[in-house]
This record gives structure tokens, sequence and C-alpha cells, in this order.
């Protein structure tokens, strides 16, 4: 329901001044469920952070521009503006990002075969075997 009150709502950009947190733009543009359950577990898996302290203008600045825009995240993002242009510095990233996955591609990807957990399950027998060390799980 709230998506549907959101793609309907005409009032643009955040009612706190320029920025707000990203818990709080998701509540107020879909709902306390979708900030609850969305957006804060998505927060905590790739910035690591909580999402009530982290910018919604920093973290996902399209969801922002997208608001801004016309007041409602779906409604640009279903009917963009016509003549809309991606700003300068977006297109520099982009080009920046490319550059470094063309660098990247070169070099293979490896991991542990049991995961990174192997790394602590390792260290812990020889760090609790240590003189004054103390290991809390």
């Amino acid at each position: 329901m709230a998506g549907i009150s959101e793609a309907l709502s005409f009032g643009g950009g955040s009612r706190h001044g320029d920025d707000e947190s990203i818990y709080s733009f998701a509540a107020r543009k879909f709902g306390a469920g979708a900030a609850e359950n969305l957006f804060d577990p998505m927060c905590h898996g790739i910035f690591a952070g909580d999402a009530r302290q982290l910018s919604v203008r920093s973290c996902f600045p399209w969801l922002y521009q997208a608001d801004r825009a016309s007041g409602s995240v779906i409604r640009s993002l279903l009917f963009p503006a016509s003549g809309a242009s991606v700003p300068e510095e977006e297109v520099v990233e982009d080009q920046a990002a490319e550059a470094f996955v063309q660098r990247m591609s070169k070099y293979p990807m490896w991991s542990f075969k049991d995961g990174l957990e192997v790394v602590g399950s390792s260290l812990l027998p020889l760090l609790a075997s240590l003189p004054h060390s103390h290991i809390f799980i």
C-alpha cells in the first residue's frame, strides 16, 4: 500500500532539509515495514552500518535524485523526465568504475574452500593458547 501512495505522492524531497537518513527516507516513501525489513538489512549488508545513521543522499544518490525530480521514486523510475541527462560527475565515476573492472578482470579471484570462516577457526586455537589472551565468542 505504501508503494502505491508513494507513486501517487507529489511532495518532492525531504521534509528534513537537503538530506535524511536512509531509514527515515524509506519509512516516509515506502512505509515503516520496508524501512525495517528491506532497507535496514540492506544497509547492514552493503555498508555494515545502521540505516538510521547513513545518509540517503550519499549512499543512494539515485534514490535521492529520483525523489527530488518528481516527488516520487517510483514515478521517476517509471517515467523519467524527457531530456534528463546524467550529471558529469556520474559519467566520470562510471568511466573510472569501468576502468577498474577492466583492470581487475585480468586477475583471478580466489577464496578459501570452506569460506573465510576458516581464517578465524584456524586462529582461534593459537590465540586461545597465548598467555593473557581471552577469547569471547
